[in-house]
């Protein structure tokens, strides 16, 4: 008896599975990557939680198999590792000729969050009313004073070359390890964020 209840089991489940992938094919057409959707020829990638490039990397290629030319990117992440994060921008940067990539983020940009959503051209970065962002002094695998100031001078490098945000006003505001919140209508103003999100109609 046990043995019948276990084979039922078995076959229930890979039913359920197949049914399941159906549906994906009959929604979509093929199978997508995790945190993936398309809608009107427009690839959708949600970034949130810990920041995982892999999971990037396989949908990016999961695009451009299926002659995705423009993807958006939702931020919804408080951060993770900040080499995880270059791997991403080296990705897109990579691809951006063959793919128009934007960011948008309803909710949280922090940290490594808020380097991808400006790794993109200016014209690309929407937020909504509500978006919240934060930078603070990158951590490092290494925690000595020269792997501090060579991480400090990267990032700073890249945030100042990407909005009109100063050294000097990065470096008051996160100073003695201080967390620096801003809001979208500051994001906007210090050319962050290219405006809000538009309107779905």
């Amino acid at each position: 008896m046990k043995r019948l209840t276990l084979i039922f089991m078995i076959i229930f489940l890979f039913f359920i599975g197949g049914v399941s992938y159906l549906n994906l094919q009959n929604i979509y057409g093929h199978k997508h990557p995790p945190h993936t959707t398309e809608k009107d020829g427009v690839g959708y990638f949600t970034l949130y939680k810990d920041i995982k490039s892999e999971a990037f990397r396989i949908a990016l290629l999961h695009f451009i198999e299926n002659d995705i030319n423009r993807v958006v990117i939702e931020i919804q992440t408080p951060g993770g590792n900040l080499y995880e994060v270059w791997r991403i921008v080296g990705l897109l940067e990579e691809y951006k000729n063959r793919i128009q990539f934007e960011t948008r983020t309803y909710s949280i940009a922090f940290s490594g969050g808020f380097l991808l959503f400006i790794a993109v051209d200016k014209d690309k970065r929407f937020g909504s009313e509500f978006a919240t962002f934060a930078w603070h002094t990158p951590g490092t695998y290494r925690n000595t004073e020269i792997a501090k100031a060579f991480i400090f001078e990267q990032t700073l490098d890249y945030i100042t070359s990407r909005t009109n945000i100063s050294a000097e006003t990065i470096r008051l505001k996160t100073e003695n390890n201080s967390i620096w919140w801003f809001n979208m209508r500051e994001a906007i103003a210090m050319g962050v964020a290219t405006g809000y999100i538009p309107i779905y109609r």
